[in-house]
């Protein structure tokens, strides 16, 4: 029996306590992100950790629908490591934003050192800033049927034994399946 990372498809440091780590509803273990939801059977509850009752609901509601009809995945290849951050999601230096750049600004008749780089005219350890890098990695939509996809997404899908996509619509929820389980997967809208 392959073990899955659940993990892998919680999301990364976010205010949502209960999507930063796997959790137990209804008999599955859950991992979700916002963008992508995986489901297994079984697991233990830990009684710490709280869903609220709206996303419960809207877990129970998503996987409620039953698909058919399952194609395998196209190759997917692998998402492209942000040339900015180089796959870091942050960057050692920027141009501070409350100065520009300057180190300094004017307010009436007056100079003022920035307090926000200390005068230096750059911060640190800030968020990449390209627009398309998504913690370390581009954002790169891929056509699957009648709907596009985040690369990023659809790669961690094709790592999971024996997947397979049920495409619905343009902007509908797609159903995926794998050999120990199931998930869904947002489309990008807009595109």
């Amino acid at each position: 029996m392959t073990t899955i990372d659940l993990q892998s498809f919680c999301a990364k440091d976010d205010v949502r306590s209960y999507a930063t780590a796997p959790f137990v509803l209804d008999g599955h273990t859950y991992a979700l992100d916002g963008h992508i939801a995986v489901r297994v059977p079984g697991g233990e509850p830990d009684p710490e950790q709280k869903v609220p009752d709206t996303i419960a609901a809207a877990l129970r509601k998503m996987f409620a629908t039953e698909y058919a009809d399952f194609e395998p995945l196209p190759q997917i290849p692998a998402p492209t490591t942000c040339p900015d951050c180089n796959g870091t999601g942050t960057v050692e230096e920027a141009e501070c934003d409350d100065c520009n750049g300057a180190g300094e600004f004017a307010h009436g008749s007056h100079e003022y050192e920035c307090k926000e780089c200390d005068g230096t005219g750059t911060v640190r350890d800030v968020e990449c800033n390209n627009r398309h890098c998504r913690d370390g990695e581009l954002f790169e939509p891929m056509k699957i049927g009648v709907a596009f996809f985040d690369v990023r997404y659809l790669h961690r899908i094709s790592k999971l034994p024996n997947a397979r996509i049920r495409v619905v619509g343009p902007e509908s929820v797609a159903a995926f399946i794998f050999d120990g389980g199931e998930g869904r997967v947002m489309p990008c809208r807009g595109l």
